[in-house]
């Protein structure tokens, strides 16, 4: 089989700056501390989620 004439090239990682607060869950003390900073100063956003649901009346009128 011949080998490939060139190297594959990837686009490099950037950094994570908004954050689903389920994944902050998983993180480590010392790393939760410093993103939980980062996003209070504003240098990192939140994910926000819009919960417009009202809860449905058990109660039906005929």
């Amino acid at each position: 089989m011949p080998r490939k004439k060139e190297n594959e090239k990837f686009v490099a990682v950037g950094s994570k700056d908004i954050w689903n607060p389920f994944g902050l869950q998983t993180l480590a003390p010392e790393k939760f501390s410093a993103v939980a900073t980062m996003i209070l100063s504003g240098k990192h956003n939140l994910l926000t989620f819009a919960n417009r649901r009202t809860p449905r009346s058990t109660f039906r009128s005929f």
